[in-house]
């Protein structure tokens, strides 16, 4: 199973190597690196250069874990694993992080940690990003989400909580005006909702949401729009 840590490059993922994980890594910015070094003063790995890959004798849960949280300091993180049928699992961190995700390991086919996203509806300026993080959401979306991100760059959510439907827009997208300029758009009940992530690439950003919308006791965070905003 590989395990993807999205940052504006994609650059470090994480493989099982049966009680083992191998670490890959090219194109290192300034964070990604730091985070690399924080992990081989912990486990050594090696030196760091540009690209390369190191095999820890350690599960890869506890490698992901001082990886997220060197390169997503101070965030609060979501880990989700998805299955061939395009089912979708959270799995929650702590003491019993390990074991948890050692119990859908075997049947996973990917697995991700991603940063919450922020609640509100500050103006974007809308960026032409380079580099778009789409390996990682690719490996998120069902057959039929993915036609539609490949034709639109815009996907359908249905909420774990409510059943609504979302449709989630890359803030890339010429048909981001069609649903009130905002990346989420409950088609449910006609309106956007208000929530972002705007210090990562867009396809990150939509993986996040998505995440955050189809996993139960998740969704509820998405809709709190706060005063302010309302």
């Amino acid at each position: 199973m590989k395990w993807y840590l999205p940052s504006f490059y994609g650059d470090i993922r994480l493989t099982t190597q049966g009680s083992a994980t191998e670490i890959e890594w090219e194109n290192l910015t300034p964070t990604e690196r730091e985070a690399l070094e924080t992990l081989s003063r912990k486990w050594p790995i090696g030196t760091i250069s540009s690209k390369g890959s190191a095999t820890l004798e350690k599960p890869i849960a506890k490698v992901e874990n001082v990886l997220a949280r060197a390169m997503k300091r101070g965030r609060k993180l979501l880990t989700a694993v998805t299955f061939a049928g395009g089912r979708i699992e959270e799995v929650h961190r702590g003491d019993g992080e390990v074991s948890a995700l050692a119990r859908v390991a075997d049947k996973a086919k990917a697995a991700v940690t991603v940063a919450q996203p922020t609640v509100g509806c500050p103006r974007p300026e809308f960026e032409k990003a380079e580099v778009r993080a789409t390996e990682v959401l690719r490996e998120f979306l069902t057959p039929e989400q993915l036609a539609d991100f490949d034709r639109d760059q815009r996907f359908i959510v249905v909420g774990a909580d409510s059943g609504h439907r979302y449709m989630l827009i890359s803030r890339q997208s010429p048909k981001l005006r069609d649903f009130g300029g905002r990346s989420v758009y409950d088609v449910t009940e006609g309106r956007p909702v208000c929530v972002h992530d705007w210090l990562v690439p867009a396809s990150e950003e939509l993986l996040e949401l998505s995440l955050f919308l189809s996993l139960p006791a998740r969704e509820k965070y998405v809709r709190s729009l706060p005063e302010a905003f309302a």
